[in-house]
């Protein structure tokens, strides 16, 4: 089998609010990484998941996403630059982008699932409707941001349309970090995919992100967990494990 190296940027949202240090910090850790087939940034990494409101979290991130896509064209097959606060025609987005260096693919995700309960993300953005299946070089990767991950009907859905990885940017808190370990367990397990998800770390408002970035096989088995503290960490992945488990333990096929 195929290794393919995955590198994980786990922020610290410490940082904010003082953007211009957080991604000084991104880029000078890019522009560290010799190559990795795929590179991942977690979910609101400039403003942070818990610590945003209209004023403070409209950063132009337009001239920043071009800058990241020069900075990674020779660092990775492909990367996920973590989400964003966009403005899309007066409507607030937390939206992903994707970017595939060998095809020149953008690919974009609004998160669908927004947290908060009538408060905060929910009471702020307006949620997403549609799944993002990318095509990528080695995997299919179905996109998916943080609270999306309590919701199984998305993961499903996105393996029906081809997904064999998840990947999911996140600013999950420490206080549930249990969750975060046992539901990805049970997204690679149900769909028998990848689990691949990049989460903040540091604190942002008053809560303190998890980190423990991570990897789960299609077999439920945790390859790579990171810690809690901020930093860069790598992974290797046979992707091919896919297509071996779902051919030799093939649970989809009778509905």
């Amino acid at each position: 089998m195929t290794k393919k190296k995955i590198t994980f940027l786990q922020v610290d949202n410490t940082r904010i609010p003082n953007p211009a240090k957080t991604i000084e910090w991104v880029c000078d850790q890019i522009s560290s990484i010799t190559f990795s087939n795929l590179i991942l940034l977690p979910e609101l990494w400039i403003c942070g998941a818990f610590s945003f409101d209209k004023e403070s979290v409209l950063f132009k991130h337009e001239s920043l996403l071009t800058e990241l896509i020069e900075l990674l064209k020779n660092k990775c097959d492909e990367a996920h630059l973590g989400s964003y606060v966009v403005n899309d025609k007066g409507v607030l987005k937390n939206r992903s982008y994707f970017i595939n260096n060998k095809t020149g693919q953008i690919y974009k995700y609004d998160k669908r699932r927004l947290f908060g309960f009538g408060t905060g993300e929910s009471e702020l953005f307006d949620a997403g409707v549609a799944s993002c299946v990318t095509e990528g070089n080695f995997q299919r990767h179905a996109l998916t941001t943080c609270f999306d991950l309590r919701f199984p009907e998305i993961f499903s859905e996105n393996r029906k349309l081809g997904a064999t990885s998840f990947i999911c940017a996140a600013g999950w808190p420490l206080s549930r970090i249990g969750h975060w370990k046992a539901l990805s367990i049970a997204r690679a397990i149900e769909n028998q995919a990848y689990f691949i998800g990049c989460n903040a770390s540091g604190v942002s408002g008053d809560s303190v992100l998890g980190g423990n970035s991570i990897v789960v096989n299609p077999n439920g088995e945790v390859l790579f967990l990171a810690d809690s503290k901020p930093g860069v960490y790598h992974q290797q992945i046979e992707f091919e494990q896919v297509s071996n488990w779902r051919k030799a333990f093939p649970i989809h096929e009778d509905y």
